[in-house]
């Protein structure tokens, strides 16, 4: 019984993102040329390989965000992997303009004192459940997540957490 559950929930996951992604706002072409001549969009930051690692079977990333978001001088790019079992892996990055408005996007006292800390990058923090492993870092002037949901996520922590440290060299 608990595996119909779990499933159910990675399905209606895979679902949620494909919905989000037909929702999000798009930023004008000529605005997105921008950003991407500035920085690799968020689904460059990782190979298939290293995704793969965490996701297997995983599809190319699919960008779901890319550039302002709805705070002034916060960047907020967004990409998602799902496999053909439903499984979803979803990275996003959130990066101040300056270093004051990185107060505003940092990880506060809720996530401190739910999460466990883990050595990724400046400051780096950690939730598993059986079926889903978030980690949340800091560096320089990005934040930065990564989620894993999966019917097994939680055997993959260790998997999930060696890909944040990759994501985190990456950032500039």
């Amino acid at each position: 019984m608990k595996e119909k559950s779990g499933s159910a929930f990675v399905a209606c996951a895979a679902v949620l993102v494909i919905i989000c992604t037909a929702c999000t706002r798009q930023a004008p072409p000529e605005q997105h040329a921008a950003t991407a001549a500035e920085k690799p969009g968020p689904c460059d930051l990782l190979t298939p390989g290293q995704v793969q690692t965490v996701l297997p079977g995983a599809s190319a990333g699919m960008t779901t965000h890319s550039g302002a978001s709805l705070v002034e001088g916060i960047d907020a790019y967004q990409c998602s992997y799902v496999n053909p079992t439903g499984e979803v892996l979803t990275v996003i990055l959130n990066v101040a303009r300056t270093p004051d408005r990185l107060a505003e996007i940092a990880p506060g006292s809720a996530v401190r004192e739910n999460r466990r800390r883990v050595d990724i990058a400046q400051e780096g923090w950690l939730s598993t459940s059986a079926d889903e492993v978030k980690i949340k870092a800091v560096k320089g002037l990005t934040v930065f997540d990564i989620d894993l949901l999966a019917t097994d996520a939680s055997d993959r922590e260790a998997q999930l957490m060696e890909l944040a440290r990759t994501l985190a060299v990456r950032i500039q």
